[in-house]
């Protein structure tokens, strides 16, 4: 698996504008990635992203959307002064039900994710991302994934196989 080192990551190379991202949410934030997008705004432009149910990374804030247009389900952490600013909206769901919206209310394009690993076989943990995050991978036409050593592993029925990830960066 060929690695992408941070400073060669071009994003406009993968994303179209208008196009749906999924990003993991809380502490499965993939910040490499989700920094980068920021910093890369002026040529990756009206994008949807979904950021799930809260965070506290700071990352995206009303002062820092790079002109894109956010969806959550929730409004935990920074995702309250989204919503206050308008910048995020709201889609009112259960957390059990957000794997059956990907792909239909929630556009996913393009899935960034945090995982752990590999483990001894190759594949990787969805680690703090074993929710809605499964979904998104198999809809997406992109995956970005954010391999993350210190991340802890988890178990979960979705497996995530190496030939899934179009672009692995390390953390």
């Amino acid at each position: 698996m060929q690695r992408v080192r941070l400073q060669e990551l071009d994003l406009q190379s993968y994303l179209r504008p208008g196009d749906g991202v999924v990003i993991s949410q809380g502490t499965g934030e993939p910040r490499t990635l989700t920094e980068t997008l920021l910093s890369q705004s002026d040529s990756v432009r009206e994008l949807s992203i979904f950021l799930g149910g809260g965070s506290f990374s700071g990352t995206f804030t009303p002062e820092r959307t790079g002109g894109h247009r956010f969806v959550g389900y929730g409004g935990v952490g920074d995702h309250r002064r989204l919503i206050q600013c308008g910048a995020m909206d709201i889609i009112p769901a259960h957390v059990s039900s957000l794997p059956n919206l990907i792909g239909r209310e929630v556009r996913c394009d393009v899935a960034m994710i945090q995982v752990s690993g590999p483990r001894t076989d190759g594949s990787f943990s969805y680690s703090l991302s074993a929710d809605y995050t499964a979904e998104a991978v198999t809809k997406a036409r992109v995956v970005f994934a954010e391999l993350n050593r210190y991340a802890p592993e988890t178990y979960c029925d979705a497996t995530f196989a190496v030939a899934t990830i179009d672009l692995p960066v390390a953390s």
